[in-house]
């Protein structure tokens, strides 16, 4: 049995930087915010994994943490990623 590589929903900036997007269709960079239990951490890598989805690498007190992202939203009023069930809070 092959595998099969589907790369179609793989995107690049004009850079050849690759794309990264939310569950919702939101493109997302590392240099950008998400709050986290009330706290904005910048995102310092994304990474995919195929088990558990969008996966931010971040710094809180000097440690790198890592954060599943995929069901987040972006709020432009905020300039801040969010959870999807706290955008109208």
């Amino acid at each position: 049995m092959s595998k099969k590589n589907n790369t179609s929903n793989i995107q690049f900036d004009e850079s050849g930087n690759r794309l990264y997007m939310t569950a919702y269709g939101d493109v997302i960079k590392p240099g950008q915010k998400f709050l986290l239990n009330g706290k904005e951490f910048e995102i310092i890598s994304l990474s995919v994994v195929k088990w558990a989805g969008l996966i931010a690498d971040y710094d809180e007190c000097g440690l790198i943490r890592r954060h599943n992202i995929s069901s987040y939203v972006y709020d432009s009023q905020k300039d801040v990623f969010k959870s999807k069930d706290s955008v109208d809070e």
